[in-house]
């Protein structure tokens, strides 16, 4: 219940108004249902009675007519209930679902690595869709098959104490017991299954999608067989753990449906033996009856949707635990009235697991300035504007900005005041328009088409005319070349106002002109930004104030 508390109370924060609304419409709906549903034995126990009584020869037609019409007004009413609560329960979750799915990319989006080295884009996709199918789930099962069963089952138990069959209501609560028993036993287990299932599905996800982006590959060496062989031998792997998970799970429905088929046959039995001997009435013998056959098909599944509610849980915990999803703190800002940012390296070390990459750089680059950094490839140049860009995370007090350390500022606030081009930047399944206003939601189109032609785009789309912002472009800028994956990056650059610019080979794949061009543009739209420009071209140095050098863990700066 703790954790099924935390979860709610990180959701119901992230969900509209209208979405409240629509929950609280549901649990009252949902308690009126059981209600009518409850109820109706009564009445048709009291119809019984009277018609075996005979009553309606005394006069008392006008009774039956009134307890009949309120049989059927309750039935009437759950149908109604149960249609209004589904569409109510279907706006709800697609709140949830988006509110989830914001959630989940607000958390990628904050970290500095939003995968693992064993995980790719479809693994995190499978993620997000396994923490939306739980979540609906939950929402499901709770409303409609978990809440109203167990509900219906101590009404029906409050019902019959009243009546004083309290051999019948002592079955029932013996029967609750036994059965919540069971079911936490078998459930503990089949939770552990589950969450070996689900990390199994996420990794054949993960190299379902890895087969599709490389096929290409296999299909060059005709080798379709090798390469299908790895992902069908995983599944062979995936095969084992299901059955595991299935075989414990169908063991728990079918435990669960005998308890309920033993206690429900007993007591439907006992009842009907007190009838046939005059010690309840046939009216008592309907309501027992009726009872029985109400809640037999929800009990039965029920400890499935028990089981189903707790494994939910235990995967959508872990999220919703994280109730600040990475937001860090808010630090002051760095000296606003600067147009360029000082950066100042003290002391940096920094490692990877294979051996130490950098051990006490000390280093200051001006604000304003156009730097080059040169070095073997490996020697660590990319690396060291990872950790200036804070891509990498250096220890505290090793790189300052205007004398504030990185670390201590706002994640929001870096993105705003330091834009990083690498060599494969991120292109979206969308237009270039889309493309460009990630960098500027509000740009006009004017200005979209003033950053395509800064950064020589124009000339590679000609025959678009003015329509160019509407190309669409493919899965991971399919149909446009490296040289016009960089170039497009750059126009999103043209559209940002930083005050820091890291360039990562960004002109490798330009030819001179071009190249020429594009560094002549960048110089002259941020004359004042501090610009670091990691490249393997000579004629690059020409705009460059100083130069780094990077040769086996020693960082020398000089002037150009």
């Amino acid at each position: 219940m703790r954790k099924l508390a935390i979860i709610f109370k990180a959701l119901m924060p992230l969900l509209s108004r209208n979405a409240k609304l629509s929950a609280i419409l549901i649990l009252i709906l949902s308690f009126s249902s059981i209600f009518a549903v409850s109820f109706s034995p009564v009445l048709m126990s009291k119809i019984t009675d009277g018609i075996n009584t005979k009553n309606q020869a005394n006069g008392n037609m006008s009774v039956f007519l009134w307890l009949g019409m309120c049989y059927v007004f309750l039935i009437t009413t759950t149908k109604i209930i149960s249609l209004t609560s589904l569409y109510l329960q279907s706006m709800l979750r697609v709140s949830c679902l988006s509110s989830i799915s914001n959630k989940f990319l607000i958390d990628i989006y904050n970290k500095d690595q939003p995968k693992s080295m064993n995980e790719n884009t479809g693994g995190v996709a499978q993620r997000l869709n396994n923490l939306t199918n739980d979540l609906y789930s939950l929402i499901n099962n709770l409303a409609f098959n978990v809440i109203p069963p167990l509900f219906q089952v101590f009404f029906s138990i409050i019902v019959i104490l009243i009546s004083r069959d309290y051999v019948v209501a002592l079955i029932f609560l013996v029967y609750i017991c036994i059965f919540i028993s069971v079911n936490h036993y078998f459930t503990t287990r089949v939770i552990v299954y589950r969450k070996d299932l689900m990390k199994s599905g996420v990794q054949a996800y993960t190299l379902l999608t890895d087969s599709v982006k490389n096929i290409s590959a296999a299909k060059s060496c005709n080798s379709f067989e090798f390469f299908f062989q790895r992902y069908s031998g995983y599944l062979l792997k995936d095969v084992v753990i299901q059955k595991k998970y299935w075989k414990n799970n169908s063991l728990l429905v079918g435990v669960t449906s005998l308890i309920t088929l033993v206690f429900f046959s007993s007591t439907f039995l006992f009842t009907l033996f007190r009838t046939v001997s005059g010690e309840v009435s046939l009216g008592h013998f309907v309501m027992i009856s009726s009872y029985i056959f109400l809640l037999s098909s929800p009990l039965d599944n029920i400890g499935q949707m028990l089981s189903q509610v707790k494994q939910s849980i235990s995967t959508l915990f872990p999220f919703f635990e994280k109730n600040n999803f990475n937001e860090e703190s808010l630090s002051p800002s760095i000296v606003p009235n600067s147009d360029g940012v000082n950066i100042h390296i003290k002391n940096l070390k920094f490692k990877f697991e294979d051996g130490v990459l950098f051990d006490n750089v000390n280093l200051e680059v001006p604000s304003g300035a156009f730097v080059t950094i040169k070095g073997r490839s490996g020697s660590g140049k990319t690396t060291l504007a990872n950790l200036i860009a804070r891509r990498l995370n250096p220890a505290d007090n090793e790189i300052f900005f205007n004398g504030v350390d990185i670390n201590a500022i706002h994640r929001s606030e870096l993105s705003d005041i330091s834009y990083f081009v690498t060599q494969n930047e991120s292109v979206f399944m969308d237009t270039i328009e889309f493309n460009l206003r990630i960098a500027k939601p509000m740009a006009s189109r004017d200005e979209l088409l003033c950053a395509i032609k800064l950064a020589s785009l124009t000339d590679d789309f000609l025959t678009a005319g003015n329509d160019i912002l509407s190309i669409k472009l493919g899965d991971d800028g399919e149909a446009i070349s490296g040289g016009q994956k960089q170039r497009l990056s750059l126009a999103r650059l043209f559209l940002r106002n930083p005050k820091l610019i890291i360039l990562d080979e960004v002109t490798s794949s330009l030819d001179v002109s071009n190249a020429d061009i594009i560094m002549r543009n960048i110089r002259q739209s941020f004359p004042n930004a501090t610009i670091l420009n990691i490249t393997h071209k000579e004629s690059m140095l020409e705009y460059s104030d100083s130069l780094i050098m990077i040769d086996n863990g020693e960082v020398a700066m000089s002037n150009n």
